[in-house]
């Protein structure tokens, strides 16, 4: 049996005051992800978002929606409204009328009374065009709201009472918004032990984190300087930070400790602190707090830890997760549970099949079985139930049970030419009441289908790919997501704290990405021979010096193949393509396969500056950076500019089944597949012809 022994201590951290009131802007579309407009179409329509309350927000007056909408001209004010509704209770209601038919505003006050951690908000639309016969899908019945539109809370900040038994709050707030915002403090020069700290720390966070992700400021080593929580690692002779923090009660040799605090120059931000008298200690204080289930025996501000035995990092918070890698499995295997839809416009259920870069579906026999249910009373002449995948239809069949059905299943092949390695399978249904008259007023929330999540996916993959290849980044930053794999983050040989930070920000970057339960991270300074001693590892090389040792043994050894910043080379063993002197040292990211393992791949990512590291690393988290990325190398320019560079030729990593290669063989070529016509004919006439002859016939 594993334990953790830790103590306590005693002293608690005091108290700061809370910061002056201050009104919070959240926006529908860059902190809810509410992508495109709202669209609210027909007779009655609703549509729903989400959002939180944080636990260091103490509300001083009433929140406001701010709802910035158009709708069609064509719609009867007298009959036609918009409400606003917060956790099932009405807050507003207001006619669709001219003054609001153009760049219209709804604003509305929110009751904090009825306000919970977790909130919907509903949107709720009426909508007539005349008095008499009606059609509630008359394309003139529709209102859009805008996805500028805001939410504004006037509110103020809590003081922080951090405790280790909350970790990972207040450094992750699962109510809050935005990234997870954190400054590397008191560092001068990173020790291996501090990199390692750093990274796990960092890797957790990624995880807990997930789609909000994490971001790193300019390192510091004032208290005051901040603008994020702050990660004070090391000993107490590495970080002087340390000891200002921990006072006398230092550790031991041998001993870890941990600490959380509030910043007593910023109040409303936090200070973790991770230490230990020596390299071991600050290595089993960090691991005590980057695992899943050690870190929540964890209490008070400080925690002495004595021994901790190995554990795994905190379970990925993907949702869906990847396709598992067996054959057969159910939407429950990747984290998608039943799902009800209701009325004639009914959101498709949306299935998101995300697999590694170099998984290739079988040409043949990938496909899903889709268990449903369906309301009685439905017109079984046009309602149906659609199957699509990225966008193409692929199935649809009746729901024709006049009683509706309890469960059944849709069987649907997958065509391997449109399944990516992220692909969208939607299931859509089309739901009219019986005896359907569209002069009728009919209301449809007693419309309804349901995807259970007992959905079967039949789906075995073939791995292999050609490398380099940066567009298979945007799989979840495949090959160096560490699913499949270990990794090595490479920081410069100074241990400049820039590029401890972009080793931290990287390392968060992973837990995000990643889904594996355990995951092998290492992060350690450059040094000659560090990727021959790490062949079996994937790569991650964050380089801002020209005379760096791993980046000298990448272009000794021709593997590199963009060379410089301002004097710019691009090369191949045999021949230079490109001398220039260029007039910007803009960053870029180079992907080669590695010098010392074929199966490996290394990931340069290179800055004029250690303080380009930071925003370099960033850039692999941005939507937009990772769409554009292709070929081998990338130059990232100012404002999101990427120019891409197809100088080698790729190299086939993995293997192709024969099977596959004949099947492909036969699929590509008219000859081959006459051919095999030929053959099969050939082959089935000598059949018949020894058949006929035992039996003693003719042919």
């Amino acid at each position: 049996m594993m334990f953790l022994l830790f103590f306590s201590a005693l002293a608690e951290e005091p108290v700061v005051e809370a910061d002056a009131e201050r009104t919070q802007k959240i926006w529908l579309d860059d902190d809810l992800f509410v992508r495109r407009d709202l669209m609210l179409r027909g007779l009655r329509a609703i549509e729903g978002v989400d959002f939180t309350i944080p636990k260091t927000w103490a509300l001083t007056a009433d929140p406001m929606v701010h709802l910035r909408l158009a709708h069609s001209e064509a719609l009867l004010p007298e009959r036609s409204t918009i409400s606003l509704q917060v956790n099932g209770q009405i807050i507003h209601s207001a006619r669709l009328d001219m003054d609001n038919a153009v760049d219209g505003e709804i604003v509305a006050q929110i009751p904090r009374g009825v306000l919970e951690d977790f909130n919907t908000l509903q949107i709720l639309a009426v909508q007539h065009v005349t008095d008499a016969c009606e059609d509630p899908f008359d394309p003139s019945l529709w209102t859009r709201v805008h996805a500028d539109s805001y939410l504004s809370f006037p509110h103020r900040s809590v003081p922080l009472r951090p405790d280790l038994s909350q970790f990972p709050f207040p450094l992750y707030d699962p109510l809050d918004y935005g990234p997870v915002t954190l400054s590397v403090a008191g560092i001068t020069t990173a020790s291996p032990a501090q990199l390692s700290a750093l990274a796990e720390i960092g890797f957790a966070l990624g995880r807990y984190a997930d789609y909000r992700g994490v971001s790193l400021i300019e390192p510091t080593d004032s208290l005051s300087a901040a603008d994020g929580h702050l990660l004070v690692f090391g000993t107490p002779a590495e970080n002087p930070l340390v000891g200002q923090l921990l006072g006398a009660e230092l550790p031991g040799a041998g001993e870890g400790m941990v600490a959380i605090q509030a910043n007593p120059e910023q109040p409303d931000r936090a200070i973790l602190v991770v230490t230990g008298g020596d390299e071991a200690g600050l290595r089993q204080a960090a691991h005590a707090l980057a695992t899943e289930d050690r870190h929540e025996l964890l209490a008070g501000s400080r925690a002495r830890i004595r021994s901790v035995a190995d554990a795994l990092p905190p379970a990925s918070r993907q949702s869906p997760l990847p396709l598992p890698p067996e054959r057969t499995f159910s939407l429950a295997d990747i984290g998608i549970p039943d799902q009800t839809v209701r009325g004639y416009y009914s959101a498709p259920v949306s299935i998101s099949l995300k697999m590694a870069g170099d998984a290739n579906p079988p040409l043949d026999g990938a496909r899903v079985g889709i268990d449903y249910a369906y309301s009685a009373l439905l017109d079984n002449t046009l309602s149906t139930i659609e199957v699509r995948l990225n966008g193409v239809t692929l199935r649809s069949e009746a729901l024709d049970e006049y009683n509706g059905e309890e469960k059944k299943r849709l069987w649907v092949e997958l065509p391997y030419e449109l399944t990516e390695p992220t692909s969208q399978l939607e299931v859509v249904f089309h739901l009219f009441p019986n005896n359907f008259n569209p002069c009728e007023y009919v209301s449809d929330r007693q419309l309804w289908a349901t995807v259970f999540d007992t959905s079967t996916l039949e789906f075995s993959r073939d791995h292999f790919t050609d490398l380099p290849d940066l567009s298979l980044l945007r799989h979840r930053l495949w090959p160096v997501s560490t699913d499949s794999g270990s990794v090595v983050l490479v920081t410069d040989a100074s241990g400049s704290p820039e590029s401890a930070a972009a080793a931290t920000l990287m390392a968060a970057h992973l837990g995000a990405a990643s889904a594996g339960a355990a995951p092998e991270l290492m992060a350690t300074r450059s040094r000659a021979g560090l990727l021959a001693e790490t062949a079996a590892r994937h790569a991650i090389v964050l380089v801002s010096s020209s005379s760096d040792p791993t980046l000298q043994d990448l272009y000794d050894g021709r593997s590199a193949n963009v060379s410089g910043l301002l004097d710019r080379t691009l090369e191949l063993p045999t021949e230079e393509l490109l001398s220039a002197k260029v007039g910007a040292a803009y960053p870029y990211i180079e992907q080669l396969i590695h010098p010392n393992s074929p199966d490996q791949t290394v990931l340069l990512l290179r800055a004029s500056q250690p303080e380009g590291l930071v925003p370099l690393v960033e850039r692999l988290s941005n939507p937009s950076t990772l769409y554009f990325l292709e070929g081998n190398a990338a130059a990232l320019g100012e404002d999101g500019v990427v120019q891409t560079v197809h100088a080698v030729d790729p190299i086939r990593v993995g293997t192709v089944p024969v099977l596959r290669k004949l099947q492909m063989l036969v699929r590509e070529s008219w000859l081959c597949l006459g051919l095999c016509l030929l053959a099969c004919a050939f082959l089935l006439a000598n059949l018949i012809r020894t058949w006929a002859h035992r039996r003693g016939g003719q042919v």
